[in-house]
């Protein structure tokens, strides 16, 4: 196999899983969009796992799955379940917007716990739109950590 052709193969394993994660991310909004988890949607939600797991292989999907296997082990989803679960997609989708506002990037379990990051005698500017929160709470944040 020639150089190009294992670069094309990568090439296209890596236009796959991002098309795969964009699909599962608009799935995600769908189940978002009303509010409410119902047991319908994590059905869906639980057979189109399954069917992609295995291609995209990504840590997270793969620990969602795991998450709505055991929700349906016993054949129904109750509150507790349908709340855990909308806060997880919520969290994988960058949760709530309001109209007009930019989407945040994910807030996926990448971040947690979170990283120490320290930076003595520095000072930051907070611009732009924040995942964390408004701008004033990343401020907070910072003083509080600086002050730790």
């Amino acid at each position: 196999m020639t150089s190009d052709t294992r670069l094309h193969r990568l090439y296209s394993r890596a236009r796959l899983d991002d098309r795969e994660v964009n699909e599962f991310i608009g799935i995600s909004h769908g189940i978002l969009a009303d509010g409410v988890v119902t047991p319908a949607e994590v059905e869906y939600l639980q057979k189109w796992l399954v069917a992609h797991t295995a291609a995209i292989e990504n840590p997270v999907v793969v620990s969602l799955l795991d998450q709505v296997d055991r929700i349906l082990a016993d054949g129904r989803l109750n509150s507790e379940e349908a709340a855990e679960l909308l806060m997880v997609l919520k969290g994988f989708c960058a949760g709530d917007f309001e109209l007009g506002e930019l989407m945040k990037p994910s807030s996926l379990p990448l971040d947690e716990p979170p990283p120490e990051i320290v930076f003595p005698g520095s000072r930051f500017c907070f611009t732009g739109t924040f995942a964390f929160g408004t701008r004033k709470e990343c401020v907070a944040a910072a003083h509080s950590k600086r002050s730790t």
